[in-house]
């Protein structure tokens, strides 16, 4: 018996109900002054979320994941040699990354991680999905730290309780959130490289003047040239701040070079191993910026209109007010001005990007610090009341309860991962098949030897993932004439939308499997 109606089930709740409930008790413990207490107490407790995240989908999901999955899989056993399709047995155009061989569409970084962890605890979800857990979990207490650099550590707390319980953040660890796992450790490497810049800026030691270059090459192995915003961001704030500039400057130089020497070796390697299909995604990358590609079009207001999904529904007051908060609270210019300036060019250059997507501007450990300046704000405003301690703990207490409320946003997770219906957020009947096809999918391995290519399937990236074959959804009869040339084994899979095609089916050779699949 549930005292409350949920869709959660008992396990999933079990990992849910101890996570909320250890980050109420940090937030119980910021109120008292206990912040070490409090940091650690919400880092479990976001590391207990992330869990929850990782377990709730038993199937590769769409778009993206499913292909940052295979191609990880493949590079267990040939990291340098990036692949959709390992074999390429039928033709393929190598400008298409959702159906070629050698696939360069995304840095290397995000997809080695990935296939270190199918490595250590096998192929499946879960393991697609871990790094993502441990980054974004660690990204939390980076955020923390760098609030307390720029202003204090009620400021670091409060940034990194909304870090914790960030909804988009979360639905990208999940694999649920288009981008997904290559966006999280992304901004896993790009909050690392401001951390190291604002604990350069505080104390200028080597060690983190060297981690800024190290942090900005591995973002950049991530998601390309927007990586270097950390770099952008520094100049504006020594500029802006002119004490000993040019002295400034070269450190950045140096610190830049530091991250060339970590990105580029990739790029010489891609260029000369793989001539065309590096040139290819290059052009495809700068198509971007000037054409709307696979859909994604925009007015220039598009990220304001639908800033909510990123950070909920009123976000654009705390956002706006906490800008203005952030510009009296901070004293060290050169932090403000950086994260000011990081912000707004991150928004402008993706306002005038013609392709549109909302995660692009998704810096969310910036963001979060011009939001808890808000709170941070009225905090201080609260505690010069002339009210009774206890009233001010108690407002401050319900005040981040809010907060946290409604940065969770629990309603969608529950809705999209838990909810076998139609509402209105998530897509129940369509959960229910995806759950029943991928355990087929994990049980065809033990059915057919991975010599055979498998055609008429819709899912074929999913069937690459959970076997060890070869598959294709379409095969024409010039293709088949070709495999049987080639002596080799071909199964067809039954699909009530599609009919097996008369020369496989006439073909007695040919492995007819009715598996039961409903996609």
């Amino acid at each position: 018996m549930r005292i409350i109606e949920t869709s959660f089930s008992n396990e999933q709740l079990t990992i849910l109900v101890p996570s909320v409930l250890l980050i109420l008790t940090s937030i119980f413990f910021y109120s008292a002054n206990k912040t070490r207490t409090a940091v650690g107490l919400l880092l479990i407790g976001a590391f207990g979320i992330r869990w929850l995240m990782i377990i709730l989908d038993p199937f590769l999901n769409e778009w993206d994941e499913r292909y940052h999955a295979l191609v990880a899989k493949n590079m267990m056993d040939h990291p340098f040699v990036p692949t959709l399709w390992r074999e390429a047995i039928l033709p393929y155009n190598y400008k298409e990354w959702c159906c070629n061989h050698i696939w360069l569409h995304k840095q290397p970084l995000f997809l080695w991680q990935m296939a270190l962890s199918m490595k250590i605890f096998g192929v499946n979800e879960i393991a697609v999905r871990i790094p993502s857990m441990l980054l974004n979990g660690l990204q939390v207490l980076l955020t923390y730290r760098i609030g307390v650099l720029v202003h204090n550590k009620n400021l670091g707390y409060i940034a990194a309780l909304m870090s914790a319980l960030s909804y988009f953040g979360l639905e990208q660890v999940s694999g649920y959130m288009g981008r997904d796992h290559n966006e999280v450790i992304f901004f896993f490497y790009l909050t690392a490289s401001y951390w190291s810049m604002a604990e350069y800026i505080t104390k200028p030691r080597p060690v983190f003047l060297i981690l800024i270059g190290v942090f900005s090459g591995m973002a950049i192995l991530n998601k390309w040239l927007v990586g270097l915003l950390v770099f952008a961001g520094w100049f504006i704030g020594e500029l802006i701040n002119r004490k000993a500039f040019w002295s400034k400057v070269k450190k950045m130089i140096l610190a830049g070079l530091i991250s060339v020497v970590v990105f580029l070796p990739w790029q010489i390697y891609i260029a000369l191993r793989f001539p065309k299909e590096s040139q290819a995604e290059y052009a495809f990358n700068r198509k971007h910026i000037f054409e709307v590609l696979e859909g994604h079009s925009g007015d220039w207001l598009f990220y304001f209109k639908y800033n909510y999904i990123l950070y909920g529904e009123w976000s654009w007051i705390l956002i706006l007010g906490g800008a203005v908060a952030f510009l009296f609270l901070v004293r060290n210019r050169v932090l403000k001005y950086a994260v000011l300036s990081s912000i707004v060019i991150i928004y402008l250059f993706f306002m005038m990007a013609k392709t549109k997507f909302i995660s692009y501007v998704y810096v969310s450990s910036l963001v979060f610090l011009l939001m808890a300046a808000a709170l941070v704000f009225l905090e201080q405003k609260l505690y010069q009341l002339n009210i009774s301690t206890a009233l001010k703990r108690a407002s401050v207490i319900f005040a981040l309860i809010l907060v946290g409320f409604f940065t969770f946003r629990h309603w969608r997770i529950e809705s999209y991962h838990a909810r076998n219906k139609p509402n209105y957020f998530g897509h129940g009947p369509e959960r229910v098949n995806r759950i029943h096809d991928a355990e087929i999918l994990r049980s065809l391995k033990n059915k057919i030897s991975t010599d055979y290519v498998i055609l008429n399937t819709t899912q074929p990236i999913e069937v690459m993932f959970y076997t060890g074959n070869i598959a294709y959804f379409w095969c024409g009869p010039e293709d088949y004439y070709q495999l049987k040339k080639e002596h080799r084994p071909i199964a067809a899979l039954k699909n009530a939308n599609y009919p097996i095609p008369p020369y496989l089916e006439k073909d007695t050779s040919v492995l007819i499997m009715d598996l039961g699949l409903r996609n």
